[in-house]
């Protein structure tokens, strides 16, 4: 039963009729499960309540720890709700706590360095950002993310071979990795405009060209 109010709920979240989404779940409300706690948040974060989702995960996070995916959450809701600090001492802690936590040095990066279109609400970002790299390629240089790390790093000081390559290898392990392969066009597009022989730049094997 309870997992098909879940179905349901996200179901109703789709159609954005999150009025309904709060109705399934309700019977639900002494739950302690992430994914149950992560539906609730959203429905009250997407109808106002915003400081309730806060309260809500934060009550859990008390209770059983919190894996990561309810840090995150509840630090994406105080950055909307303006508090960036706060956010970010947060998942700083809980990476403080579990330090090879992939998850948590992603969010991280996304705090300092935000994707394009975003502003990092972030004071002193970069010196943070730079700080933050360092350790993650102390600690787990070969993850995902560090490589990702690694080939934005090996495309700023223009050594685009080194670059393409990392992420032609994260391809190779997903051919479904939207964030490299992102970034590979990117350095793509960095290599074709620092060279005047466009030769140099390997077609795109991913896009089938």
């Amino acid at each position: 039963l309870a997992v098909a109010r879940v179905e349901l709920a996200k179901a109703l979240i789709v159609q954005d009729d999150f009025d309904a989404a709060a109705e399934a779940l309700e019977p639900l409300s002494d739950s302690n499960q992430t994914g149950v706690i992560l539906l609730r948040a959203n429905v009250l974060a997407e109808t106002g309540k915003t400081e309730e989702a806060v309260g809500l995960i934060n009550r859990v996070i008390q209770e059983t720890g919190g894996d990561a995916r309810l840090v995150i959450n509840k630090a994406n809701l105080e950055l909307a709700l303006g508090r960036a600090e706060d956010a970010e001492r947060m998942v700083l802690d809980a990476l403080n706590a579990k330090p090879k936590s992939e998850v948590l040095y992603a969010a991280l990066l996304d705090l300092y360095d935000p994707a394009p279109g975003r502003k990092s609400l972030i004071e002193d970002q970069t010196s943070k950002w730079r700080v933050l790299v360092k350790r993650l390629l102390g600690t787990i240089p070969n993850s995902r993310t560090g490589r990702l790390v690694q080939a934005q790093l090996h495309e700023a000081s223009r050594n685009y071979d080194r670059a393409a390559a990392i992420l032609e290898g994260l391809l190779s392990e997903n051919a479904n990795d939207g964030k490299a392969l992102n970034q590979l066009l990117d350095t793509y597009h960095a290599l074709l405009l620092y060279t005047s022989d466009s030769s140099d730049a390997r077609p795109c094997v991913y896009l089938g060209v």
